[in-house]
């Protein structure tokens, strides 16, 4: 029997009813996590004198402090007394526009910027289980470094780093000195030979050299001298940096649902990854066959032995591991490194300074050892200066798990706090009327004479998810640097352009070219 059309028309209106529906589902999560939900955080810490810029819609404040991060000139002078407009120009704009905390939207999420040591104190050490990392930088950072100890949380995040703190210990560090001279002697050397063939005096790029020797030692401390392998990793990383920043850079990035399409960055990337995660499974997989055909006796004490080793760290685990190693490792040492090479070619008073010191604790041979480069005083000072003025990590984000007291202001679920680790390191009231200048010697009665609150230097983060590569990578800095100091003089190069900018870490945007000068 044919239906009548009132049934038709009954149907049709349940049909459109239901399509309608599911049209609004995600058009109010939209709504609500785009502009409700700012809207609410920006009220609660407006009525408690935060401010700053307008709400934008989708974007947030990005496209603001973006174009103002492009009227700077992109050679900006060495003494330049603030390198924040060019690595977080958001902090240089709106600190100057809102005082010592503002609220700013970057797509959906809504922060609080401090530059307050004892917020910083309590958010990154004493708040733990109120909050956890940035969705956001997680979903940033996941794509180049995966889901390692740096990601995790909880149980998972304790069993990890459990597993891993014996390689960073000081009894590990003593037997790293010499893969770390191992790592740096072929590139010094080859430097060595280009000067004498340029007739003692060579300019010459030395960014590309840096990364190389950063990446042996990642190599050869962590991984049993797997350094192609690991050259491969970071060079795929590197190229899917590229890829995910051109992604960041579109307006439609911060469309709901654009991320989960597959777009041209996304393919890329998820190639580029498989590639990763392939190399990486081939270092593990050739580990267990040696053991396994007892050409070793054991997975080794390196970083990938011991997650070997233990049956609970399962294989995903450690590919993971060994992305943010070679990759977060290698950038951080590497860029430090650089900025302390730019640095001393023009200081040269305390280039000599640190020369002296070099040749006077560790002598005319080619001998390291742990101790001896603790000895280095001035070389410590030096290093903690210029993590102080070039903060490899410029800031750190977490997200508040619910609503609580810090200090004067009520912080509600939901919102995330950023604390401004380079602002904070060059604030005059932490540091003195000085802060914008190289000055080593405030480190010289150590950090609790440098400034006027030790949470104010923040180079490795706080707490219990401080940095767990700290001490390896100030241990290749001082290395290279007394390796490369015994042997050249390093002066300015015309063709260096002082331009340091963010990506993924703070980095010279226009490499590292310096004038390298044999030693008499």
């Amino acid at each position: 029997m044919a239906m009548v059309p009132e049934v038709w028309m009954a149907i049709a209106a349940v049909v459109l009813t239901v399509a309608a529906s599911a049209a609004m589902v995600p058009l109010v999560t939209m709504v609500r996590t785009f502009l409700w939900e700012p809207l609410r955080l920006r009220r609660i810490m407006a009525k408690q004198g935060v401010k700053g810029p307008p709400i934008r819609f989708f974007f947030g404040d990005s496209p603001e402090y973006g174009a103002y991060a492009q009227t700077f000139p992109e050679s900006l002078p060495l003494a330049f007394d603030d390198s924040a407009p060019t690595v977080t120009p958001h902090h240089a704009l709106y600190f100057s526009k809102f005082g010592n905390r503002f609220v700013y939207s970057i797509g959906s999420e809504t922060r609080l910027v401090v530059r307050d040591p004892e917020i910083a104190k309590e958010v990154l050490s004493n708040k733990m289980g109120f909050f956890e990392r940035s969705p956001l930088e997680l979903y940033v950072f996941s794509h180049v470094i995966g889901n390692g100890v740096f990601a995790v949380k909880g149980k998972e995040w304790a069993f990890q780093r459990r597993i891993l703190n014996p390689f960073f210990s000081q009894e590990s560090l003593k037997a790293m000195v010499e893969s770390v001279v191992k790592g740096a002697m072929e590139e010094i050397e080859k430097w060595e030979q280009m000067t004498t063939q340029a007739g003692g005096m060579l300019d010459y790029d030395v960014e590309h050299d840096i990364h190389i020797i950063s990446g042996k030692v990642m190599s050869f401390t962590a991984f049993g001298d797997e350094f192609e392998k690991g050259k491969q990793i970071y060079e795929l990383q590197s190229e899917t940096v590229g890829h995910l920043f051109a992604a960041l850079s579109k307006p439609m990035f911060w469309i709901p649902g654009y991320r989960l399409l597959p777009t041209k960055e996304k393919k890329a990337m998820a190639q580029l990854d498989k590639r990763i995660e392939r190399l990486a499974m081939e270092m593990i997989d050739a580990r267990k066959e040696a053991v396994a055909k007892g050409e070793r006796s054991s997975f080794g004490d390196d970083m990938l032995g011991l997650m070997l080793a233990d049956a609970n760290f399962d294989y995903s685990a450690a590919v993971n591991n060994c992305k943010n190693l070679f990759f977060a490792g290698q950038d951080t040492s590497a860029n430090l490194l650089s900025f302390s090479l730019v640095i001393l070619a023009n200081r040269p008073e305390w280039q000599h300074r640190a020369r002296e010191e070099i040749l006077e604790v560790l002598g005319d041979g080619e001998t390291y050892t742990l101790n001896g480069i603790s000895r280095l005083k001035v070389m410590g000072m030096i290093v903690n200066e210029v993590t102080r003025v070039f903060s490899i990590s410029p800031s750190i984000t977490r997200v508040a798990l619910k609503d609580f007291q810090l200090g004067d202001l009520f912080i509600p679920k939901g919102l995330a706090i950023e604390v401004a680790v380079l602002s904070m390191h060059r604030d005059p009231e932490f540091w003195g009327e000085d802060a914008a200048e190289f000055k080593p010697e405030r480190f010289a009665n150590g950090l609790s004479e440098a400034c006027t609150n030790p949470n104010a230097f923040l180079p490795f983060g706080l707490g219990p998810r401080r940095c767990l590569g700290e001490k390896l990578a100030l241990l290749e800095v001082k290395v290279v640097l007394a390796m490369i100091l015994r042997r050249f003089h390093i002066l300015p190069s015309p063709h260096y352009r002082h331009h340091p900018h963010f990506a993924m870490v703070s980095c010279p945007k226009y490499g590292v070219p310096l004038v390298l000068k044999t030693l008499n």
